[in-house]
């Protein structure tokens, strides 16, 4: 049975990453469904991470993208994403989460028996703790109809196993590698930061009677994606 697949993306502030997220997380979805869609929740973000948001939805077409009006919280962004994805089958991640997006088939596959599966980095603690060590985050997936209940657990794996082994869900633990990242990150973030700042100094204009010129609170959508691709392959 073909199954539809929403994974729910909370961001903030990263405008320098969010190209290469975006492109790497639907790779990964396309991959082990036909039926996707990545939905994509800015938490009010000060630089121009909605504006690169817009730009990448008109590139593709499985991209959904939501604001916030102001900041809410990282969990307050994946609760809004989750309301407003369609898939019969959730996919999100903890955070930090440190693991491999290309290991998306792992959690996929044993959903034919299990209502959850959760991902966690390999040779990490067993996935709850009761001593006291260091908790390892990581991926989440399961059917809507049985997460829906545990929705205020989501987004902190631990309270949500413990959720689900109260109430009798099966559900699996899997191992997953270790995120490699495609792109040197501070290449993309120098690159970033001086487009925008560029942006903004275009989009500034003189004041009137000798007043400071005003900045707007949101600069017009710019359009740098390309330049931000090639400097990252030309890295």
């Amino acid at each position: 049975m073909e199954r539809s697949l929403s994974a729910l993306l909370p961001v903030r502030n990263i405008e320098a990453t969010l190209a290469t997220t975006v492109w790497e997380w639907l790779e990964s979805l396309a991959e082990v469904a036909r039926d996707v869609e990545l939905v994509v929740v800015d938490d009010c973000s000060c630089d121009a991470t909605i504006e690169v948001a817009d730009d990448l939805v008109g590139r593709y077409p499985q991209l959904r993208v939501i604001r916030h009006p102001r900041p809410l919280g990282r969990l307050a962004a994946l609760h809004t994403a989750y309301r407003q994805s369609r898939g019969v089958v959730v996919f999100f991640a903890d955070e930090p989460c440190e693991l491999s997006i290309g290991e998306l088939r792992r959690l996929w596959l044993p959903l034919d028996r299990y209502e959850v599966v959760v991902g966690r980095p390999i040779g990490s603690p067993p996935h709850w703790d009761r001593w006291g060590e260091a908790w390892q985050a990581g991926y989440q997936m399961g059917y809507r109809r049985a997460l829906e209940p545990f929705l205020e657990a989501m987004g902190e794996q631990r309270t949500l196993l413990d959720e689900l082994i109260r109430h009798g869900v099966r559900w699996l633990d899997v191992e997953v590698p270790a995120r490699r990242p495609a792109v040197a990150p501070h290449r993309i973030a120098s690159m970033a930061r001086r487009l925008y700042a560029a942006r903004i100094d275009q989009a500034v204009s003189p004041g009137a009677a000798g007043l400071a010129p005003a900045r707007p609170s949101r600069p017009a959508r710019p359009n740098y994606l390309a330049r931000l691709t090639e400097a990252a392959l030309d890295d």
